[in-house]
């Protein structure tokens, strides 16, 4: 397992606080970091930018994650299914997941990996372990 750590509008410092302190593997980074990061980067957008903007994103970074939209239940997998192979090879796929959507979603836009919280959770932070065997035996089947 890879540890990440998820990021939203910190400095470069204290991400790099963090990576040290918790031996993060990769950083999820929601928003611009304000310079180079010590280990691999999944730049995370909430619902789908401009092709050019994950195109460029995929220059400096090592994955992009497609999330839900403010105010939306969950990602614009339809959206997202038709953007270019390219892109969907370095995507890490969020925004909705649950046991119920995610063999779809995943066979459907063929991600090089998905993301799951609240898809698994039984209230707020808190993870729910039946939920979360069910979320991977519908990967696995």
């Amino acid at each position: 397992a890879q540890v990440v750590g998820v990021f939203e509008e910190q400095s470069q410092a204290e991400i790099e606080k963090h990576i040290h302190m918790l031996h993060l593997d990769y950083v999820q980074l929601y928003g611009k970091s304000d310079g180079n990061i010590s280990v691999p980067v999944i730049q995370a957008f909430r619902g789908i930018p401009d092709i050019k903007v994950l195109e460029s994103a995929l220059q400096h970074c090592a994955y992009v994650l497609l999330d839900k939209a403010e105010g939306e239940n969950e990602a614009d997998f339809d959206a997202i299914a038709h953007l270019p192979i390219h892109i969907r090879s370095k995507l890490f796929l969020a925004g909705g997941l649950t046991p119920g959507n995610v063999r779809v979603a995943a066979d459907r836009i063929q991600p090089f990996a998905v993301d799951c919280a609240r898809g698994i959770e039984s209230s707020p932070g808190e993870k729910n372990h039946h939920r979360m065997s069910a979320f991977l035996h519908a990967l696995s089947s």
